[in-house]
Parts: C-alpha cells; sequence; structure tokens
C-alpha cells in the first residue's frame, strides 16, 4: 500500500468533494458539495467547470443544511464555468450548528449546486474543480491558506432499460442471455457496476415498481431473468443510481406466515486440515433464488470453496471467495424449490484450517441475505449463523468413503449422499462416474446416518460410529 506522512495536524488536507448525482436527461439536479472539515476553515474559494453541451445553464450554488445564513457570491464571466466564494455565517463552518468547543472532524455538507441539464445521450457530465476566474483556495479565520484536496462530481444520466447490463458499460438496448449472466456476477461481487455509466441503475431492478432499492441481490437476478424471458416489459432505467448503505434488506423473522429460513450449520475440524459447513434452507415451495454473503475470521480459515448440495433442479451457482474473509453466494434455479419441513443443505463451504489457529469455536456469519420468488417479490427469511470447532494439531478425524450401486451392483454416478451427524447437521456428496464418495474431516466414536437421494432408486439409511477411517461403506439400491 502507498502511505504519505504528514508531519503536523495542519498538513493533513481536508477534502472538498462534489457528490455525483444521477437524473434523467433533460431534468434539473442538485450536486451536494460536502467538506471534510477540520472545524477551521473561514472562506472556500473554487470554480467548477461543466460541458455546456449537457448542462443547460451555468450551476448556481447555494447554502447547504449544515452552513446555514452562509454568504456565496458566483462568477461567471468564462464560459463554461463558475467562480464560487463560500463564506459561514458564524465564522468557521464548525461554528454552525450551536457546536462548542473543538468539535471533532466531519463531513459537512456546506453547499448545494442547482444545475438543470438538456437531453443528451451521453452516459454523464463531468463537474471539475479548476483554477480560473477563482483560484482554488481554503483559508482560515486569520486568511492563511489551508491544505485542500478536490474531488471531482459527475451528472450521471440515466440511460437505457432496466435489466440490460450485456456489452458493459452501457448496455446494447436489447434483452439477451448475457443480461442474465452479468448480474449474477454483480451479485457475486465478481464484477462491480462502474461509476461513469448508469450501470448499477440498470442492474438494480426490483422491485420493478419502484426500478430498484438500492441493492443487487437474489430478486434482481429474477426480475432481469423474466425480461429477458420477455414475462415483464422493458422500463427505462431509473431508481437508485448507486447503493444504499441503509438497512434495505428485508427484516430477520422468526419463521412464521411461510418465511424462509437459511442457517450456517456446524462443523467440526483440527488444524492443518479441511473442514466443511453446510448451508441449508428451510423452504416455503415459492422461493426461485437466493443470495447471501458468509464472512468468516480469515486468520483461521482459508482456501475457501463452494459447492452445490441438494439444490432444486436448473439450479444454477454463483460464488465469490476471491477475499479474504467474505464470501459471496447466489443460486438461483429454474424452478421452485421444494417445499421443505427440515432444513435441507443448499450448499456446502470448505476451508483449510490454519496449522496455528487457536483451538476453540470460530464462528461463521450470515448477512445480507435475500430471498425471491418467482416474480421477483422478496420473501421474509430467518438466518441463523453457525460455528466451526477447530481442535489442535494431535485431534484425530478419520475418513468415511466407499460406492453407490444399484441393484445390478453397478457404479451409480450423480447421486447424492448425506451423512447426518447426532446433532442433525448434514453434509452431502455427489458421487463420480462409477459411485464413488467420500467424507472427511468425520469425528471418531460419534454416530452417523448414511442416507442416499437418487431419481431411480431407494435407498436405505445406515448407521455407523467408526473408530477409524472406513474406506468400504457402500450403499445399495432396493430392487
Amino acid at each position: 500500500a502507498d502511505f504519505t506522512r504528514y508531519s503536523a495536524a495542519g498538513d493533513i488536507p481536508r477534502t472538498l468533494t462534489l457528490v455525483s448525482q444521477f437524473v434523467v436527461p433533460g431534468a434539473s439536479g442538485a450536486m451536494p458539495l460536502v467538506l471534510d472539515s477540520q472545524n477551521n476553515e473561514a472562506s472556500l474559494s473554487f470554480t467548477v467547470q461543466y460541458p455546456f453541451n449537457t448542462v443547460a445553464n451555468a450551476p448556481t450554488f447555494v447554502c447547504g443544511p449544515q452552513a446555514p445564513g452562509c454568504s456565496i457570491t458566483h462568477d461567471t464571466s468564462v464560459l463554461g464555468r463558475v467562480g464560487v466564494t463560500i463564506v459561514p455565517a458564524g465564522g468557521v463552518f464548525s461554528r454552525m450548528q450551536g457546536e462548542e468547543g473543538d468539535a471533532p472532524s466531519a463531513q459537512k455538507h456546506v453547499a448545494t449546486m442547482n444545475f438543470a441539464t438538456v437531453f443528451s445521450g451521453l452516459p454523464n457530465a463531468p463537474i471539475t474543480f479548476v483554477d480560473s476566474p477563482v483560484n482554488l483556495v481554503t483559508r482560515d479565520a486569520a486568511n492563511n491558506p489551508l491544505l485542500t484536496r478536490y474531488v471531482d462530481g459527475l451528472i450521471v444520466f440515466a440511460q437505457g432499460i432496466e435489466g440490460d447490463l450485456a456489452g458493459r458499460n452501457a448496455g446494447n438496448g436489447t434483452f439477451e442471455a448475457g443480461d442474465v449472466v452479468q448480474i449474477r456476477r454483480f451479485v457475486a461481487g465478481l464484477d462491480t457496476p462502474v461509476d461513469t455509466h448508469n450501470e448499477f441503475q440498470r442492474a438494480d431492478s426490483a422491485p420493478a415498481a419502484t426500478r430498484g432499492d438500492g441493492s443487487l441481490n437474489a430478486t434482481d437476478v429474477i426480475q432481469t431473468r423474466r425480461y429477458v424471458a420477455g414475462l415483464d416489459g422493458s422500463q427505462s432505467a431509473g431508481g437508485p443510481g448507486s447503493t444504499n448503505l441503509g438497512p434495505i434488506a428485508p427484516p430477520t423473522v422468526e419463521r412464521s406466515g411461510g418465511a424462509s429460513e437459511i442457517a450456517i450449520g456446524k462443523a467440526s475440524g483440527s488444524t492443518n486440515s479441511r473442514v466443511t459447513v453446510p448451508v441449508a434452507v428451510k423452504s416455503n415451495g415459492s422461493e426461485v433464488a437466493v443470495s447471501f454473503v458468509i464472512r468468516y475470521d480469515a486468520t483461521r480459515l482459508g482456501n475457501a470453496a463452494v459447492g452445490l448440495a441438494d439444490a432444486p433442479d436448473g439450479a444454477m451457482l454463483t460464488a465469490n471467495t476471491d477475499e479474504p474473509g467474505v464470501i459471496r453466494v447466489l443460486v438461483d434455479a429454474s424452478t421452485p424449490f421444494a417445499r421443505s419441513k427440515a432444513m435441507e443443505t443448499l450448499v456446502n463451504i470448505s476451508f483449510d484450517v490454519a496449522s496455528n489457529a487457536p483451538t476453540g469455536d470460530t464462528r461463521i456469519l450470515l448477512e445480507e441475505t435475500s430471498v425471491s420468488d418467482a416474480t421477483a417479490n422478496s420473501l421474509a427469511v430467518k438466518a441463523t449463523n453457525g460455528t466451526i470447532s477447530i481442535a489442535g494439531p494431535n485431534a484425530v478425524s478419520v475418513e468415511i468413503s466407499g460406492r453407490v450401486m444399484a441393484p445390478n451392483g453397478a457404479g451409480l454416478r450423480n447421486a447424492t449422499v448425506t451423512i447426518t451427524d447426532a446433532n442433525g447437521v448434514k453434509r452431502t456428496a455427489t458421487t463420480g462416474t462409477f459411485g464413488y464418495y467420500r467424507f472427511d474431516g468425520i469425528v471418531p466414536g460419534q454416530s452417523y446416518t448414511l442416507s442416499v437421494t437418487s431419481r431411480r432408486y431407494r435407498f436405505d439409511e445406515q448407521r455407523i460410529t467408526p473408530s477409524e477411517s472406513m474406506s468400504g461403506v457402500d450403499l445399495t439400491a432396493k430392487e
């Protein structure tokens, strides 16, 4: 990383920022001017430059909510530029709200730039700080210049249609399979919408009635799928232009009135070994997509991997494990999840346990859960965190492996084998070409139940209590 060292507090620059805004071409808007204040600024002078082919008239500045009664002068002597000087009514900006003594540094909305735009097909109109006709300078009460950093802004136009994402960054004006792939990548955090275009605005398509809610999650995937399939008519881009930093997810609720449940299970492992923890869903039968974020202690766990388990037909997994300590998961299906009275493992999350990980429990947190039905409605959901218990380097774990076979003894591929411990925690494995399966990280001396799910055959459950690794635990279908 790059660092800048300042010899004294007075050398640290404050920041003056034009906060980018999203507008419909031809509409008017307001751009906040925010000062990252050090509470000693007595005046702000600067010039902003604007493209006069997209901004109709010279913008005007008015006092912001944290600088009431300020004095503002404008200089429009240069085409395409507005020089501005702002002087607070109370001497310095830190005294605007009845503060006494030395208040801590804070961001202050000191002014607002009002502007009007013309109809344009351009993605944005840059608003930049320049040094003429009014010089860029911030002064204290003694008229001394103060070190200041300036951050330009953008007027981003609401171009295109909701859900049109393929052909980044402006879309291509049509719906296609690539739009679904792209929204999946956005929700999983594999790609990030650019801020020079209204890409987030088009990606955030659900709820359709409001053209988004400031969050990218499972409902946006389903709404985009509906646009691509022609189930819903297209809409011009609108709604929030960027992420809503406030609480926007449906509230966590107890399972009542048909609410879904998503829960991370419990698992045990030892240092320098591989451990798998299940993420299970209790479905009400109307879910077609879920998205969530898992957070874990990256000093104890690493090399995360995600795999589908008891997923519905046509399920697509999109997962992002690139960021240490964070996993983003999306599962969307072509058919609704089957209604279930018990928790069914949807995905398995696997980690390497660090060789120096301290023993004891480490929490696996479930956040930003989102569940969507087939019409892109957000469903209430109860979320439950999980734990992984880490034992010392001398802890013993064993493996269980075998084959799943048809009645004639032939290996059965793509069958789902589930192992359930005495606490009801489930793990699953899918058999390979010749029917083989394997589970590691099994705690010896504990009782487990093995079961098989197959489209063609039925199987009896098998109970085992391993004291050592078992390699011939075969499961044969009934006639």
